[in-house]
């Protein structure tokens, strides 16, 4: 009998195939079995049966060991560093049509991602997943794959589901999810980040230097107050500062309350009890993109502030 057995929902690739572990060893005092398919690694605690209880981990082979003198144990090492950590996942594939993967790691929780050739795009670690809440009382760590795939499917079938919302929001940008987590006193907070890019856009200041690819601003926002300012100055002249500072004071963005009837994926941009920042940022624009940003930035302000189109005649 083979030491692996996939379930159909652990074929994450077409490399993911039945067979005998390529490795025993004993790790944490507790002895494990790996079978290395493709970039992935799945691991099995060596008394559970080959079915229902596979881990997975995404372990490029031989990544960065070119500066060992010995590839395989830094491989090894590696590999135990990351199970002494608990990164280590139970893996469900829902779905072929939209793709998604939902995951589970002890200290994580419950995540959703796009489909796996979007997962392991990236360095290490880093993925595009958000948290979901799955309605389920048993412990996890001890249920067999093919019981939780049941209620994985059906809150996958339910179509305003913590999951669906979930696996959709891990394939937003990461300006779009931030933006979930803020409100504004008129208009979106896509507006209002629409509006400031057309600022950027439209100012003369940062594109003297050839080499500049892009600019951007940091908001930042208190637990306490809740309310995002400027974080740090562009080297802005006084009119380009009075029309970012008026475009802050016109939509007064700030955290949103926090609450548990947002979605999962949702509550960890709200105000629920740390301080945030992030950026809102353009490419280094061409000129006709410029004159574009020009013509809207004033049009918009003609409207909330017609004493501002005089700042901006004088920067663009």
């Amino acid at each position: 009998m083979e030491d692996f057995r996939f379930q159909p929902w652990e074929r994450l690739s077409d490399e993911v195939t039945d067979g005998q572990a390529h490795a025993r060893r004993e790790m944490n005092g507790r002895e494990w079995l790996f079978r290395r398919c493709g970039r992935l690694m799945f691991v099995r605690d060596a008394k559970h049966a080959p079915l229902e209880w596979n881990r997975w981990l995404f372990f490029p082979p031989m990544w960065n060991s070119a500066s060992s003198d010995d590839p395989e144990q830094w491989e090894w090492n590696r590999l135990a560093y990351m199970m002494k950590r608990k990164n280590i996942w139970r893996v469900w594939r829902l779905s072929d049509d939209e793709p998604t993967v939902a995951l589970w790691n002890e200290e994580a929780g419950w995540k959703a991602t796009p489909d796996f050739p979007e997962f392991t795009r990236g360095r290490g670690y880093q993925r595009p997943c958000a948290p979901f809440h799955l309605p389920y009382e048993r412990d996890v760590e001890t249920t067999p794959s093919s019981l939780l795939f049941v209620p994985l499917l059906e809150e996958w079938n339910e179509m305003n589901s913590d999951l669906r919302f979930s696996a959709h929001f891990a394939s937003l940008s990461l300006l779009e999810q931030n933006l979930s987590g803020v409100e504004t006193r008129c208009g979106t907070p896509q507006e209002f980040a629409s509006v400031l890019q057309l600022a950027l856009r439209a100012f003369d200041f940062s594109w003297d230097d050839e080499d500049e690819e892009g600019s951007s601003v940091a908001l930042h926002a208190t637990r306490n107050q809740g309310r995002f300012v400027l974080e740090k100055e562009l080297p802005l002249g006084t009119r380009e500062s009075a029309i970012l500072n008026h475009i802050m004071r016109a939509y007064k963005p700030s955290l949103k309350p926090d609450s548990p009837d947002l979605p999962s994926a949702v509550r960890p941009f709200t105000n629920y009890g740390v301080s945030r920042s992030f950026s809102i940022g353009i490419e280094r624009p061409t000129r006709h993109q410029q004159l574009e940003a020009a013509l809207e930035l004033r049009a918009w302000l003609e409207t909330y502030w017609p004493d501002g189109v005089k700042h901006l005649e004088e920067v663009v």
